[in-house]
């Protein structure tokens, strides 16, 4: 049976049956699958990925001292740590009237990280 794909002309799979619904059981995870496109779609921001750097790094900052070493505000600094802590990537400490900020699963961030050549 021939099938017509992308202008080529495809005579039939090239990979068994159980190999389509192995790769299938993969595609049928939705929900991680959503999962990882919002974190990826979060980090793919400049500057929320230099803060996850940062962080990484450093291990724990306040929003000024992120500021001061990124040259931004304190407002625009507070609006992508609220982005990245939306998605679950960052955690909040509040000590006094000083909110600091560190990774919420560092060993995630360390493995997405590697497999981007970032570290």
């Amino acid at each position: 049976m021939k099938v017509k794909h992308l202008g080529q002309i495809c005579v039939g799979p090239s990979i068994s049956k159980a190999e389509i619904q192995k790769a299938n059981k993969v595609l049928d995870k939705i929900e991680e699958i959503y999962e990882a496109e919002t974190f990826l779609e979060t980090l793919s921001g400049e500057t929320r990925l230099k803060l996850v750097l940062l962080l990484q790094q450093m291990k724990e900052l306040c929003v000024c001292d992120m500021a001061d070493i990124l040259g931004t505000s304190v407002s625009a600094t507070s609006h992508q740590l609220k982005k990245l802590r939306d998605t679950n990537i960052v955690d909040t400490r509040r000590k006094s009237q000083t909110i600091y900020y560190s990774l919420k699963d560092k060993k995630k961030i360390d493995n997405i990280l590697t497999t981007l050549n970032l570290l």
